[in-house]
């Protein structure tokens, strides 16, 4: 179907579109800590933190296509996130007591290893990739990050 509507060159693609996906999961959890440091008025920190992720942005824009190729101007994308959420990161560590390893580092490092490359080789189709998400992936993260019952309570008393 992929190919009806974009061709056979899109195949080629393929590969930097799944190390895209790091990219995306990076740009998001980038949005949540950096929303808590703006609303914690701490706005110096958050852009300071985004020009480290673009002098890194830069010098991997340089380096790794030398080694990468293609997939080095991609990687340069995910440098540049990473290095921002590191220092954010750092960041809110000092003005809150958060255990960063727990909640973030344990399972975004648990996804990235052990599930996302199962499902970018499963050759399952979507329907069935979305169950394993639902069903098994979402619990195994909650178990990975030390979600209690109490979390989930105050979620719903706070959101609902």
């Amino acid at each position: 179907m992929i190919t009806i509507v974009f061709g056979d060159d899109y195949l080629n693609a393929v590969p930097l579109f799944q190390i895209l996906v790091g990219y995306f999961a990076l740009t998001l959890t980038n949005s949540v800590i950096g929303f808590t440091l703006v609303g914690m008025s701490y706005e110096k920190a958050f852009t300071r933190s985004f020009v480290w992720g673009m002098v890194a942005f830069f010098i991997g824009i340089f380096l790794l296509p030398s080694l990468l190729d293609t997939a080095g101007v991609v990687s340069a994308l995910i440098l540049y996130q990473l290095i921002a959420l590191i220092s954010m990161a750092m960041t809110l560590k000092k003005k809150i007591a958060v255990n960063l390893s727990r909640y973030f580092l344990i399972p975004f490092l648990g996804t990235l290893l052990v599930i996302l490359p199962g499902l970018l080789y499963l050759e399952w189709q979507w329907p069935f990739k979305l169950l394993l998400i639902i069903f098994v992936i979402l619990p195994l993260l909650i178990i990975i990050s030390g979600i209690n019952f109490d979390d989930f309570q105050y979620i719903k008393k706070r959101f609902i």
